[in-house]
């Protein structure tokens, strides 16, 4: 496979976290993205991806390795794994861009299924605590500023 572009010097045989790391230097350069989005795609990255792929050079990672640390993420929080997936899926998309790979492992491995919730119902006791909190509100002796006009009271007494 070709070496990377733009002078970066990466190659499938490159350390998955020089990757991540010119990953992240394009990223920090990206003017469509938040400086908060960034920010937490870096900590993802560290906190989620890296502790596996660290020491894999990037042809190593495979759809075999990625469809393996997705289910093992998935088995921790489906949040946890769509996080993960997200972010492995730009890093090796980028390497996709720069011709490092001829394409996106990410891309082949099985769908996140999403775990299906379960209804949580108030319980009468969490629902009258929110119905005194609410009639209760701002109504102190020696409150100062504006009353409240008890329209979210009414709202809640809907319930």
């Amino acid at each position: 496979m070709r070496v990377g572009a733009a002078g970066d010097g990466l190659s499938a045989d490159s350390p998955f976290a020089d990757l991540a790391n010119a990953w992240l230097d394009d990223l920090r350069v990206d003017p469509s993205r938040s400086d908060g989005t960034k920010e937490v795609y870096e900590r993802e990255l560290t906190s989620l991806v890296l502790p596996t792929f660290q020491h894999f050079t990037i042809r190593e990672v495979t759809v075999g390795r990625v469809e393996h640390f997705l289910k093992t993420q998935h088995a921790k929080s489906y949040a946890r794994a769509k996080h993960s997936r997200t972010i492995l899926s730009m890093i090796l998309a980028f390497a996709v861009r720069r011709e490092i790979i001829p394409r996106n492992p990410v891309k082949e491995t099985s769908q996140l299924k999403k775990p299906k919730r379960v209804p949580k119902a108030l319980t009468t006791d969490q629902i009258r605590a929110i119905r005194t909190a609410a009639r209760d509100w701002r109504t102190e002796p020696g409150r100062l500023g504006p009353r409240p006009d008890r329209q979210g009271h009414d709202v809640i007494g809907l319930m």
